[in-house]
C-alpha cells in the first residue's frame, strides 16, 4: 500500500536535503546509503537548485516581483505498508521511488531521492527543484489533482511489482442517517432499499425491473453508475451507496437467481453454444443449423446450462425469424426447431447478457453507421497521405518512422548543445549575482562578529559563488570576460528552437497514430462479415488483400 504526499519547501531547502539524506536513516548495514540524484550532485543539490532557478528568473523574468509564490522546492513523500516489507527489499523500494520521480516529473526537475530505513515502515523522500532546468518553467502543485496524479503513478508501480494498493471499501452511513435510525425513522435508502427488495422476485428480467420500478413512482438513472430517487426525495442516490446488493450488475444477478428458483421442468431443447449469435439481457440470437437464418428465445422460455449451452422451452407452436440483417424473416415451427437442434437435457442455471433485443438490434444499426462513417473519414484521411493501396500504409509509416528518428537524432544533438550553454550560462548568472555578496564579505574581514553574522545570512548565496567559479575555471571560462546577456540570448534561441522541433516531432507521431488508427479501422470494415457486398462495391477488393484500392 502506498501513499504519496507533497508539500512545497519555500526556504531552509539545504536543511531539508540534509534531514532526508541523513545517513543514520539511509544507510543500510553493509554501508550502502540509498541516497540518489537526477540532474544534478546529492551534495551540491541545494546550490544546483538555485543555479537553475537564477537562470530561470533571467530568461523567463523574476515573476515573484509580482506577487508571484515562490516555492523554492516541493518535497514527495512515498510510503509503503509494513508487509511490503517482506516482499521487496529496501534497495527495491529505492529503486521504486526512482522510477515514481521519473515518471511524475518526466525528466523535467533536478531532484534528490532517500529512502529512510530507521522506521518500521520503509518510505522514500523526493525532494525536487520547482523550476525545470528544460524550459525553466515553474511546478504548480493544485489541489486534489496533483495528489491523484502521484497516487495514480505510484499505484500503477506497486501493482506491477506486486505490492498492495489502498482500495475503496465503501462509503457507510451518514451521521445524519444514523440519527434517523437511531430515532426508529426510515431513510431514503431504505424506502429504495424495500421496493427493490419487493421488485426481485415479481420481475422475469431487468427491463421489467426499471419498468416497475418507474410504476411505483420511483425514478432510475442508468449510466455509469445505476442510481435512484423515491418519491418526493431530492436527490438521487447510487445503487452502490445503498448496498452492495443494489448496484446494477447485482440486482441482474439477484433477478437471475429469482427467475431460476421459478423455472419449472418442462420439454426442452439443448443448443450448443456455438449456435449462439448473441446473448442480451431479454434472451438469445441463434443460429439455426445448416439455415441462414436466426431465432431469437426471450428469456422466459431459455436459459444456460453449466456447460454454457442453451436450453430453450418449446412453450410456443411457431417462433419468430430474423435473416442475417437482424430483421424479420418469417416463423418456423417448433417441431422444425426441434429436428433441427435434435437434443433434450434438463435445466441447469440461467445467465444473460446486458442489453434486451430491442437494444441490442438498435446498437447494431447505430454500430454499422459508425463504422461507415469511421470507415471513410480513414480512407479520407489514408489518401489525404498518399495512401493508394492497403500495401501502401507499412510503406508510408516507415517513411514518417524514418523522418521522425532524423528529427529524434536532430534534437538529442541540439540538446547536448544546449546543456552546455545552460550549465554556463546558470553559473555566470550566479556568479555575477553573487559577486557583490562575496565583496562585501571580503571588506568584514577584520569585523569578525558582523562578518560570522553575515556569512550566516548569506550561507547559500556564498556557496553559490563558490560553486560558480570552481565550476568555470575548470571548464576553463573567464567570467570577468563572458557576457550574461549574450548567453541568455542563445539559451532563449536553443530552447525556441528546441521547441519548434519538439512540435515537429509531435506532429509527425500524431500523423503515424491517425495511420495506423485508420488501417485498423478499414482492417474493421473489410471484416465485417454482413456488410461483405457494400466492401466489395466500395472498396473493389482483389484476393490479395494488399491490392485493396483504397
Amino acid at each position: 500500500m502506498a501513499i504519496a504526499k507533497i508539500h512545497a519547501i519555500k526556504s531552509t531547502l539545504e536543511k531539508a536535503i540534509d534531514y532526508i539524506i541523513n545517513p543514520e536513516k539511509t544507510t543500510m548495514p553493509d554501508g550502502t546509503q540509498l541516497v540518489s540524484s537526477f540532474g544534478c550532485a546529492t551534495e551540491t543539490a541545494a546550490i544546483e537548485f538555485n543555479l537553475t532557478s537564477n537562470l530561470a528568473k533571467e530568461i523567463k523574468g523574476d515573476y515573484t516581483k509580482t506577487g508571484g509564490a515562490d516555492n523554492v522546492a516541493y518535497h514527495m513523500v512515498q510510503s509503503f505498508a509494513i508487509s511490503d516489507n517482506e516482499k521487496v527489499t529496501p534497495e527495491q523500494i529505492h529503486e521504486l521511488g526512482k522510477k515514481f520521480a521519473d515518471e511524475f516529473l518526466q525528466g523535467n526537475h533536478e531532484y534528490v531521492i532517500a529512502t529512510h530505513i530507521d522506521k518500521g515502515h520503509i518510505h522514500n523522500h523526493i525532494i525536487f527543484n520547482s523550476t525545470s532546468f528544460k524550459d525553466y518553467k515553474k511546478f504548480r502543485s493544485e489541489p486534489y489533482k496533483t495528489v491523484a496524479k502521484m497516487r495514480e503513478i505510484s499505484d500503477k508501480i506497486c501493482k506491477e511489482n506486486g505490492l498492495s494498493v489502498v482500495q475503496n471499501i465503501g462509503v457507510g452511513k451518514s451521521y445524519k442517517e444514523w440519527q434517523i435510525t437511531k430515532n426508529g425513522g426510515i431513510t431514503w435508502k431504505d424506502t429504495i432499499k424495500n421496493k427493490i427488495d419487493e421488485l426481485i422476485p415479481q420481475v422475469k428480467s431487468y427491463t421489467e425491473f426499471v419498468q416497475q420500478m418507474k410504476k411505483s413512482g420511483f425514478d432510475v438513472k442508468e449510466g455509469k453508475h445505476i442510481a435512484f430517487r423515491a418519491p418526493e426525495q431530492e436527490r438521487y442516490v447510487r445503487g452502490k451507496r445503498i448496498g452492495e446488493n443494489y448496484t446494477k450488475e447485482k440486482i441482474i444477478e439477484r433477478i437471475k437467481s429469482e427467475k431460476a428458483k421459478s423455472v419449472e421442468k418442462n420439454t426442452t431443447i439443448t443448443i450448443d453454444k456455438k449456435f449462439i449469435f448473441k446473448t442480451l439481457t431479454d434472451g438469445f440470437i441463434l443460429n439455426v443449423p445448416n439455415q441462414d437464418y436466426l431465432v431469437y428465445f426471450n428469456a422466459e422460455t431459455a436459459l444456460l446450462n453449466d456447460n454454457k449451452d442453451v436450453v430453450a422451452h418449446l412453450t410456443a407452436n411457431e417462433y419468430s425469424i430474423l435473416n442475417n440483417d437482424l430483421t424479420t424473416a418469417g416463423t418456423i415451427s417448433s417441431e422444425k426447431l426441434l429436428s433441427a437442434y435434435n437434443s433434450i437435457s434438463p435445466v441447469q442455471q440461467n445467465e444473460y447478457g446486458e442489453v434486451p433485443l430491442s437494444e441490442y438490434l438498435n446498437n447494431r444499426r447505430n454500430e454499422r453507421k459508425e463504422i461507415l462513417h469511421k470507415a471513410a473519414q480513414a480512407i479520407a484521411y489514408s489518401r489525404s497521405e498518399g495512401v493508394i493501396y492497403y500495401s501502401d500504409y507499412n510503406k508510408r509509416i516507415t517513411e514518417l518512422k524514418d523522418k521522425s528518428y532524423e528529427i529524434k537524432h536532430t534534437l538529442m544533438k541540439l540538446d547536448d548543445t544546449v546543456a552546455d550553454i545552460k550549465n554556463i550560462g546558470k553559473l555566470i548568472v550566479a556568479y555575477q549575482k553573487y559577486l557583490p555578496v562575496k565583496q562585501e564579505l571580503d571588506r568584514l574581514k577584520f569585523a569578525k562578529l558582523t562578518r560570522k553574522k553575515y556569512e550566516n545570512k548569506h550561507k547559500l548565496d556564498l556557496a553559490s559563488f563558490n560553486y560558480a567559479l570552481e565550476q568555470l575555471n575548470k571548464i576553463g571560462i573567464d567570467p570577468e570576460n563572458t557576457s550574461k546577456d549574450e548567453l541568455i540570448l542563445q539559451i532563449k534561441s536553443n530552447i525556441k528552437k528546441i521547441k519548434d522541433i519538439e512540435e515537429r516531432a509531435n506532429a509527425i507521431f500524431e500523423r503515424i497514430e491517425k495511420l495506423n488508427n485508420a488501417q485498423n479501422t478499414v482492417d474493421e470494415f473489410i471484416n465485417m462479415s454482413d456488410e461483405a457486398r457494400q466492401i466489395q462495391e466500395r472498396l473493389k477488393i482483389h484476393k490479395n488483400k494488399d491490392e485493396i484500392n483504397i
